[in-house]
């Protein structure tokens, strides 16, 4: 399991390229990435449940929403939107990784109006989010982790 942190995904995703450029182990060897992108806040659609949006698993790879499915249903118990947010899938980091077929699980708030604004303070971090979408990420990876097969679908790169 590797834990990475990327820089300049605003310019062109370059922290994420230069990874996948020059791996520390085999491509074919990264089954899932999983990117957390922003996960303090909710956006005007989710504000009021606090829902948050895991974006490309349903898309790409079910088997992988399922089992974030499974993992938030024992554990953490956050209302999830696998949905509508799929227009997001270029959105950040994980594009790099979907680029070769790597399945991502991009879990996101969505757009707030604080985002990448001069009001994006620390007071506007709703840190029980924070702390609750990276507990269920955890126990997602660690579930991925002990499995006997890889949940990556058997095609090549995506397009």
């Amino acid at each position: 399991m590797l834990f990475c942190l990327w820089t300049a995904e605003e310019s062109g995703l370059l922290g994420s390229r230069h990874f996948i450029s020059a791996p520390p182990v085999p491509v074919d060897r990264i089954i899932v990435n999983i990117n957390l992108d922003s996960i303090g806040r909710s956006d005007a659609a989710s504000a009021k449940t606090r829902t948050h949006y895991v974006v490309g698993s349903a898309q790409v790879t079910p088997h992988l929403k399922t089992l974030i499915a499974s993992v938030n249903a024992r554990t953490v118990k956050w209302p999830l939107d696998f949905e509508s947010q799929e227009d997001s899938m270029r959105g950040s980091d994980h594009l790099a990784f979907h680029g070769l077929g790597i399945p991502p699980a991009f879990f996101f708030s969505g757009r707030p109006e604080t985002l990448h604004a001069p009001t994006d303070d620390p007071e506007t971090v709703d840190y029980e989010k924070v702390q609750r979408i990276s507990q269920l990420a955890y126990e997602v990876a660690a579930g991925l982790s002990n499995r006997d097969k890889s949940i990556r679908p058997p095609a090549g790169p995506v397009k």
